[in-house]
């Protein structure tokens, strides 16, 4: 099957890299904590080292859960992926708690990475249909809630209103403890072939 849906990548043809020393005052994000792409700008992405990733970029405008703030070569960064980190130049951050207390359940592990086996549609939580964006095979997310509807059907979140086939990927770890929503996803064209357990990984 084909998608033919905007993909949350972009291949880039450029072929420049800049290396830089590892990142330092890294910082755990709150779970509610979303970077933006600020609007008309195409993010590039950047590896712990500062090395420019050549062949991905992010879309103008879109939201991406953030799994901790570091400084890379001076320079404020939000990890979006295992080792992709978004320039706080070029999105904006939202949903960061300021204070200096944290607790695990303001937290977001950055051990809950999922990476897709197979090109994978998004489903919207805001409007209850399909997403007009689907994410490559091979690409690696954050992931912020788990969700199991009355269907035993269970979805990853990757983005703040945009959510995937939790059977579809891998895992750094394991995740367990799904949130039971009964009826989420269950009223759009969005179908989930595999059944889950409460545990993916």
């Amino acid at each position: 099957m084909k998608f033919r849906s905007k993909s949350v990548v972009f291949l880039a043809a450029l072929s420049m890299a800049t290396t830089g020393v590892l990142a330092t005052n890294q910082t755990k994000a709150s779970a509610a904590s979303v970077a933006t792409v600020n609007s008309g700008v195409i993010a590039r992405l950047y590896n712990s080292d500062g090395a420019l990733i050549t062949n991905r970029a992010l879309s103008a405008n879109t939201p991406w859960i953030v799994g901790s703030i570091v400084t890379i070569n001076g320079e404020t960064m939000y990890q979006v992926s295992t080792d992709e980190y978004l320039r706080s130049a070029d999105s904006s951050l939202s949903g960061q708690d300021t204070s200096n207390q944290t607790t695990p359940t303001q937290t977001t592990d950055s051990n809950r990475v999922a990476t897709a086996n197979f090109p994978i549609r998004l489903y919207r939580d805001d409007t209850n249909s399909l997403s007009d964006r689907s994410l490559a095979k091979g690409s690696s997310w954050q992931i912020g809630k788990f969700i199991r509807n009355k269907n035993n059907q269970e979805f990853i979140q990757v983005s703040t209103h945009e959510y995937a086939d939790a059977s579809k990927f891998s895992y750094k770890e394991v995740i367990r403890n799904p949130t039971y929503i009964p009826d989420f996803g269950t009223n759009s064209n969005f179908m989930i072939i595999k059944k889950g357990n409460g545990d993916i990984g």
